[in-house]
């Protein structure tokens, strides 16, 4: 498997038998929120395509840039994944996965993205004539990252708990959060915290440290604000 420069003199132990397991929690609170996301979303765009009539400028708008935000996280998302954590399952499990095939998989998602971005795109110039196109899109992608992240669940995560250690999964998580930078967490982290269970969301404080502190309250509020703007008065995500 060929990986991208980062993974340049990895050097991976094993994780032994009786040794604690690695902390998956980031990781499948990033799956819930993909997957709680684009559901409603897509729903939202077939009620809009169903009711037939022009949505006000700014909440046109206001659907675009939500759909723009989690393009680019998704784009970064990916890279981060198959740059940094991936090598570093491949190196410990050895033979007991092919991660070939979920790069593969993940490729084929790069299409989607692209098409949710230029519906979007398209929506918010014209929504009556753009939100058919919008409403496909969306439920193409919805559907295929279902699909992909059912796949990481069911034959990744656990790789990654029986082979990984705790010390190299810690390492790789952090230096994922790192690549973020404060203006990505000021986007990733309010929209992690709708989905988190409270537990979930002091998990999330201790791996993002003051820096996620700060975000969550000086900039939950603004994430707040774009998603009523979008889905209007919001209920709380199921866990």
């Amino acid at each position: 498997m060929t990986y991208a420069d980062e993974t340049h003199g990895l050097s991976v132990a094993r994780r032994r038998a009786g040794e604690p397991y690695p902390d998956l929690t980031s990781v499948r609170i990033v799956h819930r929120a993909w997957r709680d996301d684009l559901r409603r979303l897509a729903d939202l765009a077939a009620v809009l395509r169903d009711d037939t009539t022009a949505v006000p400028s700014d909440r046109a708008e206001a659907i675009r840039d939500y759909i723009t935000m989690l393009c680019d996280e998704l784009a970064l998302q990916g890279r981060r994944e198959v740059g940094i954590v991936w090598p570093v399952v491949d190196e410990a499990a050895g033979g007991a996965i092919d991660m070939d095939a979920y790069v593969d998989e993940r490729r084929a998602l790069v299409p989607l993205v692209a098409g949710m971005r230029t519906a979007a795109e398209e929506f918010a110039r014209a929504s009556v004539c753009g939100v058919a196109r919008l409403a496909a899109a969306l439920a193409a992608a919805s559907d295929a990252m279902d699909l992909h992240f059912c796949h990481l669940e069911q034959d990744v995560l656990p790789v990654i708990s029986t082979y990984v250690s705790v010390a190299d999964y810690g390492s790789a998580e952090r230096r994922m959060w790192r690549t973020l930078g404060l203006g990505r967490l000021a986007k990733v982290l309010p929209w992690l915290a709708r989905v988190a269970l409270p537990a979930e969301e002091r998990h999330l404080k201790r791996r993002t440290g003051l820096a996620g502190r700060f975000v969550l309250a000086v900039f939950g509020r603004s994430y707040e604000n774009l998603e009523r703007r979008v889905f209007g008065a919001v209920e709380p995500a199921s866990g």
